[in-house]
């Protein structure tokens, strides 16, 4: 049982650190403002798109793989109803009750969720949190 606990910290670690040091280098000025802008850019237009499509190439897809969107829609669905249902009689103005709503419900399942799917489950688990991804959170959000 502590073996699975290490083995988990050992993978969730490396993520964990490259944030640390991603928000030390700032804090410490290593990094300025206008640089985030352009790491932000190169990641979302290059490397992102760089590892969905190696991903993919690389992985195995069969017809199940369209489930996950399916799953990946349903969940968010509830989560925002359940939010909806919780804070409609709160003091909340609807913009604020609106993010309340997107925040709630969509997690950070790319820049956080890839690199953990790829080291937890290897490249058939990247390619699942694609699909959640891409086909579920990127269609709930439109």
């Amino acid at each position: 049982m502590v073996s699975q606990y290490i083995k988990v910290l050992v993978i969730i670690f490396p993520v964990v650190f490259l944030i640390l040091l991603g928000f030390f280098t700032k804090k410490l000025g290593f990094v300025k403002q206008n640089h985030s802008a352009y790491l932000n850019q190169l990641i979302v237009y290059f490397t992102l798109p760089a590892l969905v499509f190696t991903a993919i190439y690389y992985g195995t897809l069969t017809l199940d793989y369209l489930k996950i969107p399916i799953v990946s829609l349903i969940i968010m669905a509830t989560i925002s109803a359940l939010v909806f249902l919780i804070f409609r009689k709160s003091a909340l103005s609807r913009p604020v009750l609106g993010a309340l709503i997107l925040t709630s419900a969509v997690g950070n399942t790319g820049y956080i969720g890839y690199p953990l799917a790829l080291k937890l489950a290897g490249n058939q688990g990247l390619v699942k949190a694609i699909f959640y991804d891409l086909f579920g959170t990127v269609l709930f959000i439109l």
